[in-house]
């Protein structure tokens, strides 16, 4: 699995992007979880091959793509994990928790 952050420093208004790599071939998806204050961040969610891009290989999976919007000051944890939608009561497969931590412009 890519590396990806285990913190994220943004401002209010601005928007981070982390790619999560894909296993949507084998029914696998991630999942996002927000610990914390609801009004300091949203996610937004893309599957899928950025437009422009060329196409993948048949049976590659695509990234996936959570996009962080800071609305507000204050610090939450981003949970996130890959999971098959329709397996209860079974581990991800991959787990990854990040601290955003959002700050007024000065």
């Amino acid at each position: 699995m890519e590396q990806l952050p285990d913190r994220v420093d943004v401002t209010v208004g601005e928007e981070q992007t982390v790619v999560l790599p894909g296993l949507g071939t084998a029914g696998y998806m991630w999942q996002g979880q927000i610990v914390g204050p609801a009004d300091v961040v949203n996610v937004t969610w893309q599957r899928g091959f950025p437009p422009g891009t060329e196409p993948a290989v048949v049976g590659v999976s695509a990234p996936e793509r959570a996009t962080i919007h800071a609305i507000g000051p204050g610090e939450v944890t981003l949970r996130f994990v890959q999971v098959r939608h329709w397996e209860r009561g079974v581990a991800p497969i991959h787990e990854h928790q990040m601290l955003v931590r959002v700050t007024r412009s000065p």
